[in-house]
């Protein structure tokens, strides 16, 4: 059913109200009649009851609309509107005055705040990696892997102005496995931060299994009587991909080298999903040897065809990724060697590492380890003229590590890193040499901070790590206690 729109205001005295008046009635200027709203209204109230109507309007009907469409038409049209300030001055209260059905008039109040948002005083979370970038909405991480957030806490408008008058700013951090909060957490209660002072926390050791995590920084504040909250999450999801092999650095050193296709066993096992096990040699095309979707362990052997290899030294280079996350497994840098009559001396290399991909270049290997985590390589020696080989490992021209190994057998060299500089290797056999580099990434729970005017000097003399409590430390009036420090290293 269609409804004939009124519009339009005139003067009821110019034109009287009449509504014998046909409305879809031209006027000799092209326009029809035009009523005021107030004159319809009073009108209909006086003929009203008096009237029968007829039925409402259709599309393309002639007649002329009954008195209940018109009536029905001024239904909510606004009357009045009355501003005032609320009791607390924080808020304009309109009141709004509009006709009803039943021909009166209804009162209605809306209240609107007098600041904008970005007026609104709130807490602030900012919640990022451990690097300060910005974490996305959710990410895959490898099973084991490290996860640290930084964040900092404070209060402010919402478009970035400054606040004062509140109190007892506080944070809590709660780690949940699913929608579950894990055990540890359950009792975590909120300790008082101080506003914008980054806090780092680690949340490695509590993501155990592969599922999905959420470590929510939960904030608070007092501000005019009222409580402020703010929480804010980062989520990720712990995926296992696992890659090992039990090939030795030493193998096929027994008769001079390989003089067939070489198998190297690998086992493989990660979290249900596509998966596949990539490899190259020397640098070369990399190619894909499928896995089942299933979790379970899979054995797989990667067969590098003698055709593919060059006399003397060949590196192949292998890993696991799980296709739907993106989340690779430990990459393995493994060294061949391929008989030939020029081989006179030869030195083998194994690692595996946590990185992206394969080497950027394979000739120049890069072990990329962390602060303050265990890393180690394997070595063999071939010497042509001797059942047993010298092998050395020297850094910057200093041998560190020198083993007299026989064909087959393997040394190892690795340390635990406090520092972070690139480490540069040689393993040497003869006139074989392979160089590798240690790359040390920053652990990012390290940290302090100090006032720019703190001075501190604690003598380490007569100190050992060995001793009974070596994490306290005390200089005059000043006490200083370490936690969680790995005071026995390789150095």
């Amino acid at each position: 059913m269609a409804k004939r729109k009124i519009s339009g205001i005139i003067n009821a005295t110019e034109h009287p109200m009449n509504l014998e008046t046909p409305w879809n009635q031209k006027q000799p200027d092209g326009t029809y009649h035009a009523y005021a709203g107030d004159d319809i209204e009073a009108f209909l109230k006086k003929e009203l009851s008096n009237r029968t109507p007829t039925e409402e309007l259709v599309s393309d009907e002639t007649k002329p609309p009954t008195s209940g469409t018109v009536f029905d038409a001024m239904v909510g049209t606004v009357t009045d509107v009355d501003v005032q300030d609320s009791e607390d001055g924080t808020q304009y209260v309109m009141t709004v005055k509009q006709k009803d059905n039943q021909g009166g008039e209804s009162s209605k109040e809306v209240r609107f705040s007098k600041y904008t948002d970005d007026d609104k005083v709130v807490v602030n979370i900012d919640l990022t990696d451990s690097g300060g970038a910005g974490l996305p909405a959710s990410q895959y991480l490898a099973l084991g892997s490290g996860f640290v957030v930084k964040y900092s806490v404070g209060v402010g408008t919402a478009g970035g102005g400054t606040v004062d008058g509140y109190s007892d700013l506080k944070a809590r951090v709660i780690v949940k496995r699913g929608s579950t909060v894990i055990s540890e957490f359950r009792d975590a209660e909120f300790v008082g931060v101080t506003a914008g002072q980054s806090y780092t926390f680690d949340a490695s050791p509590y993501l155990k299994d592969a599922t999905a995590y959420t470590v929510q920084v939960e904030a608070q504040a007092t501000y005019q009587d009222g409580t402020l909250m703010k929480t804010a999450t980062a989520k990720v999801t712990m995926v296992a991909m696992e890659l090992e092999t039990t090939y030795s650095a030493g193998n096929g050193l027994a008769d001079g080298g390989y003089k067939n296709d070489v198998n190297i066993p690998f086992t493989a096992k990660g979290t249900s999903g596509e998966k596949n096990i990539y490899y190259r040699v020397n640098g070369g095309q990399a190619f894909t040897l499928g896995l089942s979707a299933g979790s379970g362990v899979q054995q797989k052997n990667v067969t590098i065809p003698l055709t593919q290899m060059q006399e003397g030294t060949n590196v192949v280079e292998a890993y696991a990724q799980h296709e739907n996350s993106g989340v690779v497994s430990r990459v393995h840098y493994i060294t061949l060697l391929k008989a030939g009559g020029g081989v006179t001396a030869y030195v083998g290399l194994m690692f595996s590492h946590r990185a992206a991909g394969f080497q950027r270049d394979w000739k120049h290997p890069v072990l990329e380890a962390e602060q303050f985590t265990a890393w180690n390589f394997t070595y063999a020696g071939y010497d042509r003229d001797a059942y047993t080989a010298r092998v050395k490992v020297t850094d910057r021209g200093s041998v560190v590590k020198e083993d007299l190994l026989q064909r087959g057998e393997t040394g190892s060299y690795g340390r635990t890193n406090v520092n972070v500089e690139p480490l540069d290797y040689r393993v040497s056999c003869g006139d074989a040499v392979l160089e590798v580099q240690v790359n040390t990434t920053s652990h990012p729970d390290i940290e302090a901070t100090l006032a720019p005017d703190a001075v501190c000097t604690f003598d380490a003399f007569g100190r050992s790590n060995t001793e009974n409590n070596p994490a306290s430390w005390v200089s005059g009036d000043k006490r200083m206690e370490f936690r969680d420090v790995l005071w026995s290293v390789n150095e």
